[in-house]
């Protein structure tokens, strides 16, 4: 029931938003202009942060040293 009551508050607010604005701004006649560049910038980003993982876990399986288990102080 949360899920639904936090949508449909969403959705009330978009519409408020709209009704409030329409007298001021037409928001379909708002240029929209894609950022190529952040995208191409993130996603490069992005692959390279997963080469680095993979990296990192290709680097550990071919340690081959047995995994560090920790004891409880007694």
């Amino acid at each position: 029931m949360s899920l639904v009551t936090l949508f449909l508050m969403v959705c009330l607010r978009y519409l408020l938003r709209l009704a409030y604005l329409k007298p001021y701004v037409n928001l379909g006649a708002l240029a929209i202009r894609p950022q190529i560049g952040v995208i191409a910038l993130f996603l490069l980003l992005f692959v390279g942060g997963l080469a680095t993982v993979g990296y990192m876990l290709w680097l550990v399986a071919r340690s081959g040293k047995a995994p560090v288990t920790a004891v409880a102080p007694y």
